[in-house]
């Protein structure tokens, strides 16, 4: 099979290792693949280094300059052109938008969504936007793939496509011999790991550390792993709160440190306004971390009581709770800990690419008896 994937950035993040978690099933297959992204990042590095080829697109970005978005669409319809794929797989907004209207059909084409430009939390101009160019764009294309049937449902209440064009496949990832160990005699490691941006919320668990007693932020540290625009701001006010002494802000590192750094951890926090399917989260089941999570969008068909405490968004009070209730009761812990193993082994790499394969020669299949 011949495969584009087509995605804005190449940068360390959730869609991106989906993305690479394909490529190595497609690796075991024998097939031939081509990745097209903005130049420069993680992703650009995995391609290579699997043996496919990487082709920059310096002109797709996350921008509503109409004339950049062109470009970018020349570039990646003429790559099409001269691979030409059985199948065009896009991710991510932006190069969702671009991919589908470019070719407009002319290829067997899928969609991507991790996490819709218009789910809850999103601002108001946002979401009209998001709506009426998911819309658009859902015409020229094959089948929509969901990360969560959270997104699924969201799609089909603002109408964006047709319920048989709509499928959910969870995320998967597979790590291999990387365990967590909940019990400590020293303190505790507490990750956050992901961008310093939207819709990821650092800064709600440090105002939540500020607030413990003196003797529980005595037994902690935060590890917030990850880069992006709002690390300065993080780190003023980590400052302005004075917990800096007990937090370490790792700046971008490799997904291969960050997941070493998460193996060396006694609890997983994830907050966030609004999520597809984290695959941050996946990592820290199969890890074996006891979890502290936001219940928005995907999150809830991962976990439960069993695995994690999910918290109230945004209440502070929830988190400091769900911290001392976790640094205080190794037990506990542990329980999480076992949970989160045996409910890591539900959303692995082989079951995603397997499902989505499928969902590839079904849409050949659809594709050749129609011809």
């Amino acid at each position: 099979m011949k495969v584009f994937y087509f995605i804005t950035k190449s940068e360390n993040g959730g869609a991106q290792t989906v993305i690479y978690e394909l490529l190595l099933a497609h690796k075991a297959l024998g097939d031939s693949v081509v990745v097209m992204a903005y130049p420069g990042g993680w992703l650009e590095q995995q391609t290579r280094l699997l043996g496919y080829i990487f082709l920059p697109n310096s002109k797709m970005k996350k921008t509503y300059n109409i004339f950049c978005l062109l470009q970018a669409g020349r570039i990646f319809l003429k790559a099409v052109k001269e691979f030409s794929p059985d199948i065009v797989s896009c991710h991510s907004s932006f190069s969702g938008f671009v991919g589908r209207i470019v070719l407009r059909g002319q290829y067997p084409t899928v969609y991507t969504a991790h996490g819709w430009g218009f789910t809850d939390g999103t601002p108001f101009i946002r979401k009209v936007i998001a709506v009426l160019g998911e819309k658009i764009a859902a015409r020229y294309c094959d089948k929509i793939i969901c990360v969560s049937e959270f997104d699924r449902k969201l799609a089909l209440r603002y109408k964006i496509t047709k319920e048989e064009q709509c499928i959910t496949i969870h995320n998967g990832v597979i790590i291999d011999n990387k365990f967590a160990d909940p019990n400590t005699n020293d303190y505790i490691e507490i990750i956050f790991p992901g961008r310093l941006a939207k819709p990821k919320r650092q800064d709600l668990l440090l105002y939540a550390i500020a607030g413990l007693p003196k003797d529980i932020k005595n037994k902690i540290h935060v590890t917030f792993s990850g880069g992006g625009i709002r690390g300065a701001i993080l780190q003023t006010l980590a400052d302005k709160l004075q917990v800096d002494r007990i937090i370490t802000i790792t700046g971008e590192i490799a997904r291969s440190d960050n997941i070493e750094l998460m193996s060396r951890a006694q609890i997983f926090v994830l907050l966030s306004d609004w999520e597809g399917l984290p695959m941050t989260l996946l990592e820290a089941l199969q890890i074996g971390l006891p979890i502290i999570a936001s219940g928005v969008g995907g999150i809830p068909e991962v976990i439960d009581s069993r695995q994690a405490i999910i918290v109230e968004n945004k209440n502070i009070d929830s988190i400091k709770n769900a911290i001392t209730k976790l640094v205080l009761d190794s037990e506990f812990r542990c329980s999480l800990s076992k949970a989160s193993m045996n409910r890591g082994t539900e959303f692995t790499s082989a079951k995603m690419s397997t499902k989505v394969f499928s969902l590839y020669k079904e849409i050949l299949m659809i594709r050749n008896a129609n011809n």
